[in-house]
């Protein structure tokens, strides 16, 4: 069952990697797209707070995935 749990965890610890990716894509990207923007002189707001919100989130699952592990690897 520890192997089970273990093998669940890399799993999850994957899946919070490519969500990080994908986040800073996706910022990268809004970044370039305000900078066009502000260059042709038209205005995009900022999505800042959002994003603010997203990365907090990931935080919070990255620490509960340590928790797990050292709950599960201590078990």
């Amino acid at each position: 069952m520890k192997t089970a749990g273990l093998i669940l965890l890399a799993l999850a610890a994957l899946d919070l990697l490519m969500l990080a990716l994908l986040l800073g894509t996706v910022w990268i990207a809004h970044r370039s797209v305000r900078k066009k923007a502000a260059e042709e002189g038209e205005f995009v707001p900022s999505a800042s707070r959002d994003f603010q919100l997203l990365f907090g989130i990931l935080l919070v699952g990255l620490l509960g995935l340590g928790i797990l592990s050292a709950l599960l690897l201590t078990a």
